[in-house]
């Protein structure tokens, strides 16, 4: 999925309607929708670290996908990997 739709809601103009099945399709699963969003944004964050050329610099990364600022992206990469951005940059 693009950056764009896992940052940020796109949805059409009954988006209530829709909201509402998105989730109801999701309550089948053991992930919520803004958990899913969060999963894939961290897993595409993850993959950006690894095919960066030299350094990655982990805010720019964060803010690719849509973290609100680096300490958010920085926590929430740590909780989902165990490690920071940077430590898990510099081991790859």
């Amino acid at each position: 999925m693009p950056a764009a739709v896992l940052g940020r809601r796109r949805w059409p103009a009954n988006r209530t309607s829709r909201c509402r099945t998105l989730h109801r399709a999701f309550a089948q699963l053991e992930e919520s929708v803004a958990a899913y969003i969060r999963r894939r944004r961290l897993e595409q964050a993850r993959l950006d670290l690894t095919t960066s050329r030299g350094r990655p610099n982990v805010a720019e990364v964060g803010a690719r996908w849509h973290f609100a600022d680096s300490s958010h992206f920085i926590r929430a990469f740590k909780k989902q990997y165990g490690e920071t951005p940077a430590q898990f940059a510099r081991r790859n």
